[in-house]
């Protein structure tokens, strides 16, 4: 803005300058003018006189009066020279004659004004082009600013929006995406904390309530729930922050390192049906996944042994017992306060892990079954 009025004051100036030239040059001009002109004036020869303004480049018109910006009086008249508008007029009253004179060579100084004007609109218009231009690239800067600094006070949902150039789009798309990851990070943290107040919270109780008992089976048994829900918790958080390792491997490799992972007093207590096939995942988290599902199916069947079936890339594992009592997803849901009398976090692990590897979890309900699939295409 600053460099726009020092344009137009560089402008406005250059044309008074220009203006007062081209005033003092036309006022000698038609000075000298005047005094050849008198003279023939005052001789009455009419044909001399065209000939001479002829000859100077003047030309007589009838103008409106206007005020004389110079007058030099002489014995029987005087000289005067008026401006109207950006013209300048020679008048020589001799007695009772009047003549009014215009020098065309001013034409000249006309165009070379307009030139000036041009110019100068051109330079403004470049001007503010530039501003506008600047003001463009700045304003994403500056909106970049503000967000960065309301996300720094806890505006965590901030977001740019991807306009402008290759390189603010660059810049913007990385701020959303940190942006997006410091949140997920930051909530993940807040889940994580809520989960351990909700889910230790009864078994602690049960502990203190048994060491104030001082029955030590009921203590160990509420020591091992706590164990076992702090690991399902760990194992929550380590999900949603660690990238999978994805490797290709067989069915039959996935059963056996769920069953590794589990203390099973009894073989005949699972049946298996393995049509092998080819799973892409991360063998590690899938194991917890099939182990979880295959631990709920030990524990609440009412009728062993319970099955594991493979087929059409789907593992299927199924125990007998009463059908859900509530929706699928409330059991997946990781903080519902009536899952301690379920299934816990186990079945929320399950769906964490299928959902990261882009699988499908689908629960069925038949013939007296409770079937848990998972479906790897």
């Amino acid at each position: 803005m600053s460099s726009l009025i020092v344009m137009l004051g560089i402008g406005v100036w250059i044309e008074y300058i220009n203006e007062q030239k081209n005033q003092q040059i036309l006022i000698v001009k038609y000075l000298s003018a005047a005094k050849e002109l008198i003279p023939i004036i005052a001789n009455s020869d009419h044909k001399a006189l065209s000939k001479k303004l002829q000859e100077l480049q003047l030309i007589p018109l009838q103008i409106p009066p206007s005020p004389s910006i110079y007058e030099k009086p002489f014995t029987f008249g005087k000289i005067a020279i008026i401006k109207n508008n950006f013209d300048y007029y020679l008048i020589i009253n001799y007695l009772d004659e009047t003549l009014t004179l215009y020098d065309k060579t001013q034409k000249i100084f006309a165009k070379q004004r307009y030139i000036t004007y041009i110019m100068l609109i051109v330079d403004v218009v470049i001007l503010i082009a530039i501003y506008l231009a600047i003001l463009k690239i700045v304003s994403p800067i500056k909106e970049l600013s503000k967000k960065m600094e309301r996300f720094a006070k806890g505006a965590y949902e901030t977001r740019m929006h991807i306009v402008g150039d290759k390189e603010l789009q660059t810049a913007a798309k990385s701020f959303n995406n940190l942006a997006e990851s410091l949140q997920n990070s930051i909530q993940e943290r807040e889940n994580l904390l809520k989960f351990i107040g909700h889910e230790l919270k009864t078994p602690l109780a049960k502990a203190k309530f048994a060491l104030d008992k001082k029955d030590i089976t009921t203590l160990a048994k509420n020591i091992e729930d706590i164990e076992r829900l702090v690991n399902e918790i760990l194992h929550m958080h380590l999900l949603s922050t660690q990238n999978l390792n994805i490797k290709r491997f067989k069915a039959q490799t996935l059963i056996a390192e769920a069953l590794n992972r589990l203390y099973i007093e009894n073989e005949e207590d699972i049946e298996i049906e393995i049509e092998d096939f080819s799973i892409e995942a991360d063998l590690y988290y899938m194991g917890i996944a099939l182990k979880n599902l295959i631990d709920n199916a030990l524990k609440y069947t009412e009728k062993l042994p319970i099955k594991i079936i493979t087929k059409n890339s789907t593992i299927e594992v199924i125990s007998y017992g009463r059908k859900l009592k509530k929706n699928f997803n409330f059991y997946i849901e990781p903080f519902q306060k009536e899952n301690s009398k379920g299934y816990g976090l186990g079945l929320s692990i399950v769906d964490l892990i299928i959902k990261k590897h882009d699988f499908s979890f689908i629960y069925v309900y038949k013939d007296g079954k409770n079937i848990f699939i998972i479906n790897f295409r």
